[in-house]
């Protein structure tokens, strides 16, 4: 340096926040040790010879896909090698109406996999379009002042062969009229029975309960398959029988001697039970019991003061119920016009409501507020009294 000059001096200071202000630090989690976490698996879109399966992985992962008959999977593996989280296989083509079990299967980048655990699926039986056999054997067997004892034989399910997989029994104080059988079968009470059809040939039998004394009743019986089909209905297929007076010690050659018959559905209030049941036998021809063709076009009225229909059924009915009555009031709402062919699913749905709230307001019992309110769309006690009425 000079003598006798001026210098200037600059002096930095670096604190240590300074120096950590300038540093980013980055975490980095290590990658995971587990294989992908597999969920929502499910098949659906089930036809007769396909089924779409998918599932979700939590990262990315391969697609494999084991099925068979049995836990061994021992027809096939499916394998995509892209990874994604979102997978789907279509599987065919498959057999109709058989049970496969299939289990998902997915690797991650890092080689780890995940193997699910045992599915099920069933695909569709092949298209039916054969009713059962049509039910011409129907008699009325035997009576009693409040009863009337059918009897027929079981028809095949699928034709002539197979077996049903339901009755459907309908009762009417009125016989066919010119018109047509199934003008009669849409009007008639529909009778709740519980009975599961036999093979074909197989004798059936089913108790009609808490009838008019001396009061005339045609009866006709029909099957269903699995596929819905239902079998024909001809005008000889309706039945007529006759219970008994109440003031009769005789019975008109109905015998007094009660025998004990097989088991059968019988009707009590509109509630089904399976017991053994006595009854009294036919011992001679022209018994007010006896099967009599039937007669087209005439009607037979009923005695004055009585319910003009069988029981139907007590208990309420709501929206969103599913039972056997709510399939009873829905053919009866069908044979009424109120609710489209086919809409008997057993389901107390939109459509079933929108029926009982015409019948309620067509029979002035109620046409506004709600089921809580008014019970407008509630199948109550005057609802049921009018159904079982007409």
């Amino acid at each position: 340096m000079c003598t006798n000059q001026k210098h200037f001096f600059a002096v930095a200071f670096i604190t240590a926040s300074l120096i950590l202000s300038s540093v980013s630090v980055h975490a980095q989690t290590p990658p995971s040790s587990n294989p992908p976490v597999i969920s929502g698996v499910i098949a659906d879109n089930i036809t007769q010879s396909s089924a779409m399966i998918s599932w979700n992985t939590d990262v990315p992962a391969t697609t494999r896909l084991d099925y068979g008959t049995t836990i061994a999977y021992e027809i096939n593996s499916i394998i995509e090698s892209s990874l994604r989280t979102f997978h789907q296989i279509q599987v065919s083509p498959l057999d109709t109406d058989t049970t496969y079990h299939y289990r998902v299967r997915s690797t991650d980048a890092s080689g780890r996999e995940r193997v699910d655990t045992d599915h099920t699926f069933t695909t569709k039986p092949p298209l039916d379009y054969t009713p059962p056999e049509e039910i011409t054997s129907l008699r009325v067997a035997s009576a009693t002042v409040t009863s009337l004892v059918l009897t027929w034989v079981a028809p095949g399910g699928n034709g002539s062969t197979g077996t049903s997989t339901s009755y459907e029994i309908r009762a009417s104080y009125t016989t066919i009229p010119e018109i047509g059988a199934l003008q009669w079968w849409n009007s008639a009470t529909v009778l709740n029975n519980t009975l599961t059809p036999r093979g074909p040939g197989s004798q059936e039998s089913y108790t009609a309960q808490n009838l008019a004394t001396s009061t005339k009743y045609y009866f006709a019986v029909r099957a269903r398959d699995k596929a819905g089909n239902i079998s024909p209905l001809s005008i000889s297929d309706v039945r007529s029988g006759t219970t008994l007076a109440a003031s009769s010690p005789s019975y008109a050659g109905v015998s007094a001697s009660s025998s004990t018959v097989a088991a059968s559905s019988t009707i009590s209030a509109g509630i089904t039970s399976t017991n053994p049941m006595t009854s009294l036998s036919s011992s001679a021809p022209g018994a007010p019991n006896s099967v009599t063709p039937l007669p087209a076009g005439s009607a037979v009225s009923p005695i004055a003061g009585q319910a003009t229909s069988p029981t139907l059924f007590t208990g309420n009915l709501s929206y969103g119920m599913r039972s056997e009555s709510v399939r009873t009031l829905q053919r009866i709402l069908i044979a009424k016009g109120l609710l489209r062919e086919g809409n008997d699913s057993g389901f107390f749905g939109s459509l079933t409501l929108a029926a009982v709230k015409k019948f309620q307001c067509s029979q002035k019992i109620v046409c506004s507020g709600s089921a809580r309110t008014t019970g407008y769309g509630f199948v109550g006690a005057k609802t049921r009294a009018k159904l079982g009425g007409m």
